[in-house]
């Protein structure tokens, strides 16, 4: 009875979603890190690795659907078969993404996809991204995907990323990761700045992910600070109750905001408004990450 409701749900909504894409160009976004949606040693696992508990997944599910993103980025999952795992049963439950793009990065454990109900014009994948840290040849572990979009206005450029956490093994020097973060963010910065610097004022691109950083951190601000043509900058995003935080740690207890979009300034004005914090009581189960999206609003082509 409860999946049957679940599925009316999602019916439900991607119909409204889809229908409010085809009249106004309308797109809802999200961005989730979906906490090791893939094989992982796990508390009461055993002594192998194991996958998400399917409680987990359910949860995850229920999110989606009730959100109903159009494209949906997606952090910390086991690449492609986890990918078709997800897809598959989101179809069952009545949100049906058609299109993906799986990133086979260096860390090949926790890896980017994105899903969307509206056809890709092209696939950016770069899985080979060189950089420079603590005086050594260094490569980013999640590397870039992006997916390029028609929309009334032209190409809809949107990017996922997932940063280097806040772990370490470096004994003295970055016990934090905050360096290596930061050369992971430049190297990105540098391949944003071919792709896009030749018109930084009509550019329509979004960047969305675990950061894995604050706001207000040198990682964040190298997206939008004097090198970056066209800069990125954080939109703003909250959730029921104002609250900012998208990301927990029990173990720590602690709660802090690392998911974000950035945005190019001309795609900025296409929010419909502040992007979202999901908190429906399922966000507990689904992940230690919050759901994130926003709604965006292209211009109907005049000519």
């Amino acid at each position: 009875m409860a999946r049957r409701a679940r599925h009316i749900i999602c019916s439900i909504l991607g119909l409204f979603c889809f229908a409010a894409t085809l009249s106004g160009e309308r797109l809802r976004v999200a961005t989730f890190n979906t906490q090791n949606y893939t094989l992982e040693y796990r508390p009461g696992g055993g002594n192998g690795p194991v996958p998400k508990p399917e409680s987990e997944k359910a949860a995850m599910r229920f999110l989606i659907c009730a959100t109903a993103p159009d494209v949906l980025a997606l952090q910390e999952i086991g690449g492609t078969a986890f990918v078709e795992e997800l897809r598959r049963d989101l179809t069952r439950e009545g949100a049906s993404y058609a299109h993906v793009a799986v990133l086979n990065s260096p860390d090949k454990k926790r890896q980017l996809a994105i899903l969307s109900k509206k056809p890709f014009k092209k696939v950016l994948r770069h899985d080979n991204i060189r950089t420079h840290y603590m005086g050594k040849d260094d490569v980013v572990l999640r590397g870039l995907l992006g997916v390029v979009l028609s929309t009334t206005e032209g190409d809809f450029t949107f990017y996922t990323v997932h940063l280097k956490s806040r772990l370490s093994k470096a004994k003295s020097g970055d016990q934090q990761s905050a360096a290596q973060r930061l050369a992971e963010a430049v190297a990105i910065c540098s391949i944003l700045n071919k792709a896009h610097a030749s018109n930084p004022s009509k550019t329509l691109a979004l960047i969305g992910g675990d950061f894995n950083d604050s706001s207000r951190s040198k990682t964040v601000l190298r997206f939008s600070d004097e090198h970056q043509l066209p800069p990125f900058s954080p939109l703003y995003a909250g959730d029921s109750r104002n609250e900012t935080w998208t990301y927990r740690n029990l173990r720590d207890d602690f709660y802090d905001r690392s998911d974000y979009f950035l945005a190019t300034p001309s795609l900025a004005q296409r929010a419909r408004e502040r992007a979202r914090i999901v908190d429906l009581p399922a966000s507990v189960n689904a992940s230690d990450h919050r759901m994130v999206y926003v709604d965006l609003e292209f211009r109907k082509n005049t000519k």
